[in-house]
């Protein structure tokens, strides 16, 4: 699945999470591409359109946070 490509830690976990799969947080990020990508009923189009959502959010929220800095340092 060429979208987990370059793929942070934190999101593996999330859309593990979202997947309903069983991890440990101490995982690689290899060995958990390698668990969503062969779990059982592994939708590549579900699985990609949820990854994608959980980036946006990510950076959405990134993006909040990096506001509110600039605003509380404008103060």
């Amino acid at each position: 699945m060429a979208y987990l490509g370059k793929v942070r830690r934190e999101d593996l976990f999330v859309l593990a999470t979202e997947l309903n799969l069983k991890f440990d947080k101490y995982m690689t990020i290899a060995t958990l591409k390698d668990l969503i990508t062969g779990s059982e009923g592994c939708d590549k189009e579900l699985t990609k359109n949820l990854h994608k959502t959980i980036v946006e959010d990510r950076k959405s929220n990134e993006l909040r946070i990096e506001k509110l800095r600039i605003d509380e340092q404008k103060r």
